[in-house]
């Protein structure tokens, strides 16, 4: 198992885009990825999951991997961290967008319609 903390820097913290692309890379390796904020946790490759979290700028989130490919996976969603919740998802990008987003959890379906930054 390994772990890091990463604060996060983005100006609307763990939102759509981003915790989609975390999902997204976090299938790409054997290991489970988990994240936690304030005792919560939730798996990484699952985007409603990571979304309920809550995460905004400035909270502290560790990330703890297990299973296979654990540094590689470690080393990796650690760079992603750094690379992509930063401010070019922020504010500062560009006009402010609508987005529904649609999910299930068990038998319960849901739609969010958030606000996002379009990329300038």
């Amino acid at each position: 198992m390994q772990k890091f903390i990463y604060k996060i820097k983005d100006e609307v913290g763990i939102h759509a885009r981003p915790a989609g692309y975390l999902a997204k890379k976090s299938k790409e390796f054997e290991s489970v990825v988990t994240i936690e904020k304030n005792g919560k946790k939730a798996t990484a490759s699952k985007l409603m999951a990571v979304m309920s979290l809550g995460v905004e700028q400035g909270d502290e989130v560790t990330v703890t991997v297990e299973g296979n490919e654990e540094e590689k996976a470690t080393a990796e969603i650690k760079k992603f961290f750094e690379e992509n919740l930063k401010e070019k998802y922020g504010a500062a990008s560009g006009e402010l967008i609508e987005s529904p987003i649609k999910g299930t959890h068990g038998n319960i379906e849901f739609l969010w319609h958030v606000k996002i930054n379009k990329p300038a």
